[in-house]
């Protein structure tokens, strides 16, 4: 191989690396681990740039009335609900109202969760690129969940991506009867 066609295939793999890393984690990731669970009352969750545009952990479980408290450490950031009321498709549950943080470069977010179900949200800027998560919310039935359904055609592909890992995640759960909780210092 000429060092010329070496140096490109060098970069070509180089750039394919980079923007695989890029995304929210979705695209390459089957499930996630549930943090937190239906008892817990608040919950951390941290907007980050910091290896990908990603929110962490992706999925929580918290009890019905607590409180997800969005933390930005890197970067500029939206916690923002998929909802009518952000001109998007619902997946949240019917009864509930949507939220937006707006852009955050530093600081946090609080949203308290009163109605049980699930909810899926995403990052305005990243939203293509896969930065989502969700929220379950006390011990909601699976069956018709907006959040579970699966991803509306007017979503970017990354996004749609992520959604179904979530939803798998998610579903999995709530099968099971327990969130599989990993350890986590900022859940009561």
């Amino acid at each position: 191989m000429r060092r010329r066609d070496y140096l490109r295939a060098s970069g070509l793999a180089a750039t394919t690396a980079l923007l695989a890393g890029c995304g929210g984690g979705g695209g390459n990731v089957e499930t996630y681990d549930v943090a937190g669970g239906a008892n817990t009352q608040t919950i951390e969750v941290e907007m980050t740039s910091s290896g990908g545009q990603i929110f962490d952990p992706h999925v929580v479980w918290i009890q019905q009335g607590g409180t997800v408290t969005f933390n930005n450490t890197v970067g500029s950031h939206t916690t923002t609900s998929y909802s009518a009321d952000n001109d998007k498709p619902q997946r949240i549950p019917d009864d509930a109202d949507g939220w937006d943080s707006g852009t955050l470069t530093s600081g946090t977010f609080d949203h308290t969760f009163d109605v049980e179900g699930v909810y899926d949200y995403y990052c305005i800027p990243h939203e293509s690129m896969g930065m989502l998560g969700s929220v379950i919310v006390g011990n909601p039935d699976p069956d018709g969940q907006p959040a579970l359904a699966d991803p509306q055609d007017s979503l970017p592909g990354g996004a749609a991506t992520e959604l179904r890992a979530l939803n798998k995640t998610v579903e999995e759960a709530l099968t099971s009867g327990s969130s599989g909780a990993r350890n986590n210092s900022n859940a009561d």
